[in-house]
């Protein structure tokens, strides 16, 4: 069985408050992996969606008839989004 990420993420935070560290370094550690986990999963829900809204643009390729410039501002906006997620 695996963790959700969200679990994992609360889990460290509650970690990162908790745990007893001189310097502080092992606080500042774990607290910096929960914040990435969270950044990361945010991203692949706004990838995914990206994806979902590609998906319905290419299936206007299914009914050539139906193009129109509607069509293209959806590719257009669809691959913008993409290409702007996509990105490190």
């Amino acid at each position: 069985m695996k963790t959700s990420t969200e679990t994992l993420a609360a889990a460290l935070h509650i970690l990162a408050n908790d745990i007893q560290s001189v310097d502080g370094v092992a606080n500042a550690a774990i607290l910096e992996a929960a914040l990435r986990l969270e950044e990361q999963g945010a991203r692949i829900k706004r990838l995914e969606e990206a994806g979902k809204n590609l998906r319905e643009c290419a299936g206007w390729l299914v009914y050539p008839m139906s193009w129109s410039t509607s069509y293209a501002v959806c590719a257009e906006v669809a691959i913008k989004v993409w290409d702007k997620e996509a990105k490190p």
